[in-house]
């Protein structure tokens, strides 16, 4: 149904799929496509033009074949030593640790998430605020507010359990999309 393939486009992983299904478009005759982030036209052996969590510097169209290194960047590696090489200590810091914890507790405050990582990285880094919750069967619940917004889910040794990949493909899937949401 494509749920597993609705990703951001302008999110760091969008470049990392596209990059990573290079060779496969660039094999099945792919020659143009369109830059990830920017929506411009490119071509297999072109570059996209860079965009802020690529630090400006171009990247390969994401039809170009995978051993084509034309651009200022040319891999995930490159574009993520680029990241580390120019954030900050504490940018790292608050990306791992996240933002919206009581001064000295590890509760958070209203309106926050167990980990909202990334928090300020937008504009300088292009990296989106991810907010995550810590529990695999369910969204823990940290206030009142949201207890009726609550799924219980069978743990994963359960799903694992039944040997089945549709199942459990339907399972990731469905967990997923409700994790977004929320």
């Amino acid at each position: 149904d494509g749920a597993c393939e609705a990703v951001d486009s302008s999110s760091l992983l969008s470049i990392n799929r596209d990059l990573a299904h290079r060779s496969l478009q660039h094999a099945a005759g792919g020659g143009h496509g369109k830059c990830p982030v920017s929506g411009v036209a490119c071509s297999a052996t072109g570059c996209c033009p860079g965009v802020k969590f690529t630090l400006d510097k171009t990247f390969p169209c994401p039809t170009a074949a995978a051993d084509f290194h034309g651009c200022e960047v040319n891999s995930e590696q490159e574009i993520v030593d680029g990241l580390l090489e120019k954030m900050t200590r504490a940018e790292k810091y608050r990306m791992l640790r996240g933002v919206g914890w009581k001064e000295g507790s590890w509760d958070t405050m209203p309106g926050y998430y167990i980990g909202n990582s990334g928090a300020g990285l937008q504009e300088e880094y292009g990296i989106p605020n991810l907010n995550m919750q810590d529990n695999g069967q369910g969204f823990r619940t940290v206030t009142e507010d949201i207890i009726d917004q609550v799924t219980g889910w069978p743990v994963t040794l359960a799903i694992s359990s039944s040997w089945s990949e549709a199942d459990t493909e339907r399972w990731a899937v469905a967990l997923g999309q409700e994790f977004r949401k929320k």
